[in-house]
């Protein structure tokens, strides 16, 4: 089992109160009603890097609470999949359509967040029946709700909106290919340390193909190149990526060679985790 935390990449709140100089808080976001008037919130998260061939066991949404306006009220937030993207220039008047179909919780008064198992959005999502163009969120417009939460520029980075998403990868096989079996096989590696690291190099030469799933554990963007070599002294790039903190990356080789390595630079600490998923040639 494996998991994947994504922040928001974008989030907005709109109104029918007319906010006379109509400027977008990235910070916070508002969910509810004030009595007079209603307010709505848009979120969109990066679901690229989630694996097309996994399964999704769990999916939650994860909002920080700011301040709840109406503490002795109880409220269910509701939440719809967008079927239109939005942007700063959305407002109440605009909103994009969105699914009849939707998600709802009960606000837990006891904590400082508010969790929803929107499972059923995120598969479809990584399954491609339903495009992701993101979500909106309602809370309770038939009476006095409103409530504050962080946004996806909050100050405090661990404070921000999160999607917190567990999967499990099919199992494959053994392959028969021209009397030869091949092997799933797979080996993990950590890179540890400041402004650069690399890794030890990988014998690739009974490998038929691979793919490399990476981690970024640590606090600061990181570039994680895959290197080839046929000789296992002189290197070339094969593929790179940029991880931000947290972020869960995909890379597959572009090349065939006998060795492969990692390697890492970044600005500051590194804490790259890798996982090589490979098929494998056995004598």
């Amino acid at each position: 089992m494996s998991e994947i935390i994504l922040r928001a990449k974008l989030a907005l709140s709109v109104t029918n109160y007319e906010n006379q100089n109509n400027q977008v808080d990235k910070r916070i976001i508002f969910i509810g009603r004030d009595g007079k008037h209603n307010f709505r919130s848009l979120m969109f998260f990066d679901t690229s890097c989630i694996p097309e061939s996994c399964t999704i066991t769990k999916a939650e949404l994860v909002l920080f609470k700011i301040k709840d306006f109406y503490p002795t009220q109880d409220k269910i937030i509701k939440i719809h999949a967008l079927l239109d993207y939005f942007s700063f220039k959305t407002t109440y008047n605009n909103i994009p359509a969105y699914e009849s179909f939707f998600i709802e919780a009960p606000i837990d008064n006891s904590k400082i967040t508010a969790e929803v198992n929107v499972k059923d959005i995120v598969v479809r999502w990584v399954d491609g029946s339903l495009k992701n163009k993101g979500i909106i969120l309602f809370l309770n417009e038939n009476k006095k709700s409103l409530m504050a939460f962080t946004s996806f520029r909050f100050p405090i980075r661990y404070l921000r909106p999160l999607l917190r998403i567990e999967y499990a990868m099919p199992q494959i096989p053994d392959i028969i290919v021209s009397n030869q079996t091949v092997q799933i096989k797979e080996q993990e590696a950590i890179l540890i340390g400041t402004t650069q690291v690399i890794s030890n190099s990988y014998d690739t030469s009974y490998i038929l193909d691979g793919t490399v799933i990476a981690k970024n554990e640590g606090t600061n963007p990181t570039q994680l190149t895959l290197e080839c070599s046929n000789d296992n002294l002189n290197w070339i790039e094969d593929v790179s990526v940029i991880l931000e903190a947290g972020q869960i990356k995909i890379m597959v080789p572009k090349y065939y060679s006998k060795f492969i390595r990692f390697k890492a630079n970044a600005i500051g600490n590194i804490n790259i985790k890798i996982r090589y998923v490979y098929k494998e040639f056995m004598n």
